[in-house]
């Protein structure tokens, strides 16, 4: 039904009405939230599903929460302080816990395309660092910028050329032997696809699944392990591939690389 509403160019119309509908029972799960975890505060609906495609706030506090303890013993290990950077940062899930983990000796930035997005954080969230890139890089930052640099489920909405593009482009911003990790749809995500695309994909062939605004949620590309080591990933040292499950979930795997010297 998902692959008939895209090739009709239907799905995105179809999404903008899930999301009225989720959007009528927020404000129960934002009480929800504030009965579990406080008064921080949230981004607004739009944005939000917009980025993740839920309104469920406890979730969206939780996984987020998850995340990045995930990722701070790892940057911690990759040094002694520095600057960390997530590129599609969307509204803050992830980046908002890190600061604390990480303690004053990091520097934390985020980035994204989405201006509305960007203005949220920068007015919500002191102590972290917001910038807005464009669609296609560059990004705002000099060479050599970041020790360490993430992106969760960000090239899995991009079209192949792009994410070649980008890829370069976080090479250029990472210092050398820089740490980067990534999550991508791999595997566990192999179910999915139409036998025509299980067929490339076994072949070691990205998967893009199009037809509507690339960048957007629902923009879809799958990744298999190959690609990802011999073409995406090319510019980098991959030193770990974490298949799903695991911290991120059941659908994306953990790609753990490093920048040249």
């Amino acid at each position: 039904m998902l692959q008939w509403l895209r090739h009709a160019r239907l799905l995105e119309t179809v999404d903008a009405a899930r999301f009225r509908w989720l959007a009528r029972d927020s404000r129960a799960s934002r009480d929800a939230f504030r009965q579990a975890f406080g008064e921080a505060p949230l981004p607004p609906d739009d944005i939000a599903y917009d980025a993740y495609g839920t309104l469920d706030w406890p979730f969206y506090w939780g996984f987020g929460k998850l995340a990045a303890e995930f990722l701070a013993p790892r940057v911690r290990a990759h040094g002694h302080g520095g600057r960390v950077l997530e590129w599609g940062c969307g509204p803050a899930r992830i980046i908002r816990h890190l600061p604390d983990l990480l303690g004053p000796a990091w520097r934390v930035t985020g980035a994204d395309a989405n201006a509305s997005t960007i203005q949220w954080c920068t007015d919500h969230l002191p102590g972290i660092e917001f910038a807005r890139n464009g669609e296609t890089p560059p990004l705002p930052f000099d060479a050599s910028a970041f020790d360490c640099a993430y992106a969760v489920s960000v090239f899995t909405h991009l079209s192949v050329d792009l994410q070649h593009d980008w890829a370069r482009e976080l090479r250029r911003v990472l210092k050398p032997c820089g740490l980067f990790i990534c999550t991508l749809n791999g595997d566990a995500s192999r179910a999915l696809l139409m036998s025509s695309e299980q067929a490339a994909y076994d072949r070691g062939e990205p998967v893009v699944r199009g037809e509507v605004k690339g960048g957007t949620r629902c923009f879809v590309a799958y990744h298999p392990p190959a690609f990802v080591r011999h073409e995406l990933l090319r510019e980098f040292e991959v030193v770990d591939h974490l298949p799903a499950p695991n911290a991120f979930g059941d659908r994306q795997d953990i790609w753990i690389a490093k920048s040249g010297n």
